[in-house]
């Protein structure tokens, strides 16, 4: 997989501000996840800002749960 050179990387950093190691990890495999569906092997802007919106809902989803049980 390759990383298209258009993408905006300070706004992709910016988007993932306060996002944990295991947060970004998950981002850029999702990014990745969504080129593959594509049939792409180069991962563009939109795989990454798709990636991050399904993050953040699936952390939204979870709560702060996860806090009160390992925080």
């Amino acid at each position: 997989m390759h990383l298209d050179k258009k993408i905006n990387k300070e706004k992709i950093f910016k988007d993932m501000d306060g996002f944990s190691g295991a947060e970004i990890k998950a981002t850029c495999t999702e990014a990745g996840y969504f080129a593959i569906r594509e049939n792409r092997t180069s991962i563009i802007e939109k795989d990454f800002t798709s990636a991050i919106k399904k993050i953040k809902e699936k952390e939204e989803q979870e709560g702060d749960d996860y806090l009160t049980m390992f925080g």
